[in-house]
Order: structure tokens, then sequence, then C-alpha cells
């Protein structure tokens, strides 16, 4: 599931990983089919389905990611709720089997540390844990035939959660750390 598969690639990794998210659960996603535009058509229309607010000063919304309560109104026309979480409700919930997006700096996460020049807000699906304990993740930043379900430890998933490079006190969109994750009920 990657966002590189969507119109809008750069800023979609909040919409991939909600797609991914439904598709685990078993909810076909709208406009949904097994190809790479498929799955691109799914993330674009996941993103229309946010409702995304306005930015001040952004004059295309495109170029701005998506923030938890736009993510939550998407989640809304599949009939499912939330709410805004933390790190220790990912977590928790993962250990659960339940799935959650958590949201972090790209630049933490093991597979990007050496690779990924700069820090970013990002948000990857957590869909649970693996039988090692693991959790197993989504990234959407993943491509190609890197496009995988990938494993990372606890303290891995911590450390991509502890920063968000967005977030500064004050900001009028983006949650600091932690308060960074989306729990779908």
């Amino acid at each position: 599931m990657s966002q590189f598969s969507s119109s809008v690639k750069g800023t979609n990794c909040g919409p991939a990983s909600a797609v991914a998210i439904l598709a685990s659960r078993g909810k076909l996603p709208r406009k949904w089919a097994y190809t790479t535009a498929g799955a691109g058509a799914a993330i674009d229309d996941f993103r229309r389905s946010c409702a995304l607010d306005a930015v001040a000063g952004v004059t295309d919304r495109d170029k701005v990611g998506t923030e938890y309560w736009e993510l939550l109104r998407g989640f809304a026309t599949y009939g499912l709720t939330g709410r805004q979480g933390g790190i220790a409700d990912t977590i928790s919930l993962g250990r659960a089997g339940r799935a959650t997006i958590c949201g972090g700096n790209i630049r933490q996460l093991p597979w990007w540390r050496t690779t990924y020049s700069g820090d970013a807000s990002h948000w990857i699906a957590v869909l649970g844990t693996a039988p090692s304990g693991e959790f197993v993740v989504i990234d959407p930043y993943l491509s190609g035939t890197n496009a995988y379900a990938r494993r990372i430890t606890e303290a891995g998933l911590r450390l991509y959660a502890s920063t968000n490079p967005g977030y500064r006190v004050g900001h009028p969109r983006v949650q600091p750390p932690d308060r960074n994750s989306v729990v779908i009920n």
C-alpha cells in the first residue's frame, strides 16, 4: 500500500494508512482494485472523504498532509468512529491485535534512518504484532518491490513516535508526539 500510487503522492501517508486499515478489517475501500492504480484510486477517494480543512496561506490543499480529525471524518464515511490517541494506545491496541494509525518522524523508522535525508511528519498503519512480538506496520512511503509489511520493535516504534517534526506549541494543526495516533473503534 504505497502513497505513491495515488495522485497526491507526497502528502497521502494518512489516507494510504487508512486504506491499509480498512483492508485489514475486511472493509473493501471504495474504488479499490487489486492493482497499483486501483489502490491509488482508493487512497485518493479516502483523501476526498476526509473533507480537508482549509489551511491559512496554502492555496493547494494537496501540498499539506492530513491530521487525525480529518482522518476520522474519512473513517466516518465507512461507518467507523474513532478518537485521537497516543503511542501508549498504539502499543496496547497493537498487542491486542487492533490496528491504529501512528504518527511520528519518518527518519526514525529503522528502514529510513540512513537513506531519508531530513525529518518529516509521517503516518504509518500499525496492524498488530507478529508471533515474535514485533509490531507489523505498513509504511506508505515505501513503493515498488519495497512496499510490503515491515516489522518494528516496541522501542523502534516508540522512537519513531517520540517526535513530530512539524509540531510546535500552539501549532494550529499538528499534534504533539504523545497525542499523535488515530484509534478506530
